[in-house]
C-alpha cells in the first residue's frame, strides 16, 4: 500500500510530550502509512527542536 497523507505536528514547549508523540507517528512511517513527518516550532524554550531534530 503506498501511503498518501503527510502528518504535520506544530509544537510549542513539547518536550515532555513529543518524544512518544513522534514514537508512535515513526511506527506508519516504518510501515508505509505515513508519507512524511513534518514537525514545526513556534519558539519553544526547552529542547522540543533537539529532540525533534533527532
Amino acid at each position: 500500500m503506498t501511503a498518501h497523507i503527510s502528518v504535520i505536528v506544530p509544537t510549542l514547549d513539547a518536550e515532555r510530550s513529543l518524544p512518544a508523540c513522534l514514537e508512535a507517528l515513526m511506527e506508519g512511517l516504518t510501515h508505509g502509512l505515513i508519507r512524511e513527518l513534518i514537525v514545526t516550532d513556534g519558539g519553544s524554550q526547552d529542547k522540543t527542536v533537539l529532540i525533534a531534530d533527532e
